[in-house]
């Protein structure tokens, strides 16, 4: 599945990186939310390398969208 940016070009969903606004805007969040969220993701090693902090923080998507249904579920207990 491709991701339309803004500006017409056409990512693979699965590599698409945003940035703190652009992540709150698609999640649907304020953006201090989002940077507690991230925050927290952060701490779990295997998520760290989908966090980018050179030049600004960037997020993979589908890494942060995989750690949120894992967190579902541990705040859930399913």
């Amino acid at each position: 599945m491709l991701a339309v940016l803004k500006n017409g070009i056409q990512v693979p969903y699965e590599e698409l990186w945003l940035n703190d606004e652009d992540l709150a805007e698609f999640a649907g969040k304020s953006k201090e939310t989002i940077q507690k969220q991230l925050r927290r993701m952060y701490k779990v090693k295997e998520y760290r390398p989908y966090i980018d902090k050179i030049g600004g923080r960037s997020t993979k998507l589908s890494a942060y969208e995989k750690w949120r249904k894992s967190e579902n579920i541990k705040i859930k207990g399913v």
